[in-house]
C-alpha cells in the first residue's frame, strides 16, 4: 500500500480551512435576511445543520436569498465530499 502522508496532511489542512470559512460565510447572508435567525450563531447553526443535512427543522431559510444559500451550500458540500473521497481512494491505492 503506498501512503502519501505529506499529502494527505496538506488536503485535510486545507480541506478544514476552506469548510470553516464557506460556513462561516455563508452564515452571513443566512443571519441578516433571514427574519428566524436571530443571531450570528443561530446562522452558523443554520448553516451546520445544511451541511450535515441533519435538518432539526426548529429553524428554515423562508426568504430567497436564505433558500438560494442554502441551496449553493447543500451543493458546494456534495461537491466537496464527492472530491475528497475521491483524493482519499487515490491516497490509499496500491501502486
Amino acid at each position: 500500500m503506498y501512503f502519501k502522508f505529506e499529502t494527505l496532511k496538506t488536503l485535510l489542512l486545507k480541506g478544514s480551512v476552506f469548510s470553516c470559512i464557506s460556513i462561516l460565510f455563508s452564515a452571513i447572508p443566512l443571519t441578516y435576511f433571514e427574519p428566524s435567525v436571530r443571531s450570528y450563531n443561530d446562522g452558523v447553526s443554520l448553516a451546520i445543520v445544511t451541511v450535515t443535512t441533519v435538518g432539526y427543522g426548529d429553524i428554515s431559510p423562508e426568504t430567497l436569498i436564505g433558500r438560494i444559500t442554502s441551496v449553493y451550500l447543500m451543493f458546494f458540500w456534495y461537491r466537496f465530499s464527492w472530491n475528497d473521497n475521491r483524493f482519499n481512494s487515490n491516497l490509499f491505492s496500491e501502486k
